[in-house]
């Protein structure tokens, strides 16, 4: 299928900048977007967002600065981290394998979230284990790999800056990330990384808002193409793709 709006990128400066990501986000106007959406102040979706309420001992400056590239990013769970179209791919082609791969996979439930603390970021994290969350992310990575461009050298010297395990780096060179299948653990990002302190302190704050929701199951119906026309620039949801079948 030719998707309406879909540019043949894959080659040439503009997929040197362009970048894609597989990526759950729920949908506009359910729970779990008016908590992410609100708290971040921003939408992929590009659509007006619920009023952030007041925070006490938190100013809207305060949370703005700690949540600066979660903002970027959109409020999302990863299944295939961000990647450039390998040379000869195209965006359409990229499309088409979504919603393929989106029609054999059936929807499922995430046990209730809960804030965390994830390597120095805070995040929405199921309680629970979810062997059909890891099953899709694993799958993404191994299913979407063939349109992913390597990472250059400067890439992944940053990666491996961070402080990596031995078995980390070899995911990082196999598949240009380091925290997939058993390094894997599936959240929603809150927050950049923070200061013991000042993490805490919002993790207080954050635990309260999302205290009405703290019971919920959240339902998994659709995996998501986010788009980044340049480094720095803000990700986009591309296409949305409803899960319909079974995983197989």
């Amino acid at each position: 299928m030719r998707w309406r709006g879909a540019a043949p990128r894959g080659e040439g400066t503009l997929a040197n900048e362009h970048r894609y990501a597989v990526y759950l986000a729920p949908r506009p106007g359910d729970f779990l977007w008016n908590f992410g959406s609100m708290w971040l102040g921003r939408a992929a979706e590009g659509v007006v967002v619920p009023a952030r309420p007041s925070l006490p001992g938190l100013g809207t400056g305060e949370i703005d600065a700690a949540t600066s590239s979660a903002r970027l990013y959109g409020f999302h769970a990863t299944l295939k981290p961000p990647f450039r179209l390998a040379q000869g791919r195209s965006e359409s082609e990229l499309l088409d394998l979504a919603e393929g791969f989106a029609y054999r996979t059936r929807e499922f439930r995430l046990p209730r979230l809960a804030v965390r603390a994830i390597g120095g970021f805070l995040a929405l994290v199921p309680t629970g284990t979810s062997p059909e969350a890891d099953d899709l992310a694993g799958a993404c990575v191994r299913g979407f790999d063939r349109f992913r461009a390597a990472p250059g050298q400067d890439e992944l010297a940053r990666r491996r800056a961070a402080g990596l395990t031995k078995r980390q780096d070899e995911l990082l060179g196999r598949w240009g990330y380091p925290y997939v299948f058993d390094e894997f653990r599936l959240h929603f990002t809150l927050t950049d990384r923070l200061a013991v302190g000042g993490r805490e302190r919002m993790r207080e704050v954050l635990e309260r808002l999302w205290s009405p929701h703290a019971a919920e199951e959240y339902p998994v119906g659709s995996i998501c193409i986010f788009e980044q026309a340049a480094v720095g620039r803000p990700f986009h949801l591309l296409r949305r793709f409803p899960l319909q079948g079974a995983v197989g």
